[in-house]
């Protein structure tokens, strides 16, 4: 079993569906740490923990759900500064035309994880022996 499909059923989450800033999603999650599903109007994120070392054999991950339609300037209103749309090159108007999971990656490439979806007091933590890799 691969790395990040370990870590998805970690999750107990099914191994389909999946997508990132990368096209592997075990580097989407372990360099740019955040990969999600959308399924049922819901969208579901894994990202790493803030606790994790960068040893790839011990990976501490995080979760979070929200509906698809969540509502980026509401959700996090402090965090769409004019130096966030500076950074993504694009305006308030075009951001609002981005995909919900998209807007919430740019968010987490500009602010990181535990700014975007706190600290969690329980992350999973899936160790991995070296035949697995």
């Amino acid at each position: 079993m691969s790395k990040i499909d370990a870590i998805i059923k970690s999750h107990g989450q099914s191994t389909d569906g999946w997508e990132g800033s990368d096209a592997c999603l075990e580097t989407s999650l372990l360099e740019y740490q955040l990969i999600w599903r959308v399924s049922d109007g819901h969208v579901r994120f894994i990202f790493t923990a803030p606790y994790w070392s960068g040893d790839e054999d011990d990976v501490f991950t995080d979760w979070a759900e929200y509906p698809a339609d969540t509502n980026t300037e509401r959700e996090w209103d402090w965090a769409l500064s004019e130096s966030f749309f500076n950074s993504l090159g694009m305006s308030r108007d075009e951001f609002r035309g981005v995909p919900f999971p998209y807007q919430v990656r740019d968010l987490v490439n500009y602010h990181g994880v535990l700014e975007i979806f706190g600290e969690s007091p329980f992350p999973v933590r899936t160790t991995f022996s070296e035949e697995e890799d």
